[in-house]
């Protein structure tokens, strides 16, 4: 009996040895969740992130668990978060949850007030708009090849909003990790010197080309339209995008601007013809649109362009024009 038992328990080892996934105890990857550490207006591991507008980012007292939470108040709209980026070892499932909490959060163009991992489709929780009580949002999400996330309490989402946003006991936990798959790969080199060539010239030499002015954008790519597919949501007439040094890259925002009345463009996620979204101008008996500047052409050479359209019928007629002057002498 006592030999049976043992079997018994060596093969529960080895099946539990051979299992590539393993179920994971709740912890939480995220540091001071509650914001409950550091200085007042200045929890400990979190950071502002601000993509568009501007905002007042504080802590305050009668947070849902514990003393404080964190707020976000945004008067004239804009897209903001409470930001922390983790370190992850283990691919796998993972789950994002915490409790917010609204007062009159108005949306412009943006979503609302989610939960949502940086650069990570699908990875956003439900979004609350208006006012609401201490809701609890989640929502799980699949992880290949990362090592580290990007967790926002966003107030605007893919757009703007307006009003006041509390946040608190925030977590990220691993479902069920497994680890990356690693592969062996068997180099060889195979020299022979008695094969010999015509020396390299000392006039060939290499060159590192950077991103200055049009060297690249505009000059080497042919392509003279920055985000033509749509990537950044159009900004709304008027507004005023704001770029942390954080985020500066080469393109770090949508380069087009608005024709026409406040209100005009949107960006729409109703079939888009590539990508998640793509702008939707809504006409009301004036001239509007979209544009972009600051193109360099060269004199004399010819170009070639397309643009693909979709309306419902009831619009006029679709120009598009390259302008360089004032006036009808200016543009074609």
């Amino acid at each position: 009996m006592r030999n049976k038992q043992r079997v018994q328990i060596l093969c529960g080892l080895l099946l539990i040895g051979l299992s590539a996934v393993s179920s994971v105890k709740a912890e939480n990857l995220l540091q001071n969740g509650s914001f409950e550490d550091g200085q007042p207006n200045a929890p400990e591991n979190w950071v502002h992130s601000t993509w568009s507008g501007s905002a007042e980012f504080r802590t305050v007292r009668n947070g849902y668990t514990g003393h404080v939470c964190a707020e976000i108040r945004q008067r004239d709209g804009a897209d903001t978060a409470w930001s922390q980026t983790v370190l992850i070892s283990k691919d796998g499932r993972y789950r994002l949850s915490g409790w917010v909490k609204t007062k009159d959060a108005a949306v412009q163009n943006g979503r609302g007030v989610l939960l949502n991992i940086h650069g990570m489709d699908g990875a956003w929780t439900q979004a609350l708009t208006g006012t609401q009580e201490w809701t609890r949002l989640e929502c799980e999400f699949d992880v290949r090849g990362q090592d580290r996330l990007q967790v926002n309490c966003l107030f605007g989402g893919w757009g703007t909003a307006s009003g006041t946003a509390w946040f608190d006991d925030i977590r990220l936990e691993p479902i069920e990790t497994k680890q990356p798959e690693s592969k062996t790969v068997t180099a060889a080199i195979r020299i022979d010197p008695t094969q010999t060539a015509e020396p390299i010239s000392k006039y060939i030499y290499g060159q590192f080309i950077e991103h200055l002015g049009r060297c690249i954008y505009g000059g080497i790519w042919a392509e003279m339209l920055e985000d033509r597919k749509f990537y950044y949501d159009v900004p709304a007439r008027g507004e005023i995008r704001r770029i942390t040094s954080e985020q500066a890259r080469v393109l770090a925002d949508s380069p087009w601007k608005v024709i026409g009345p406040k209100g005009t463009v949107s960006m729409t996620t109703r079939e888009p013809l590539s990508g998640k979204h793509c702008p939707q101008i809504t006409l009301s008996g004036r001239p509007a649109g979209i544009f972009q500047e600051e193109l360099a052409l060269v004199k004399n050479k010819d170009y070639t362009g397309r643009a693909v359209l979709r309306g419902d019928g009831s619009a006029g007629p679709v120009e598009v024009r390259l302008v360089w002057a004032d006036g009808s002498s200016g543009r074609d």
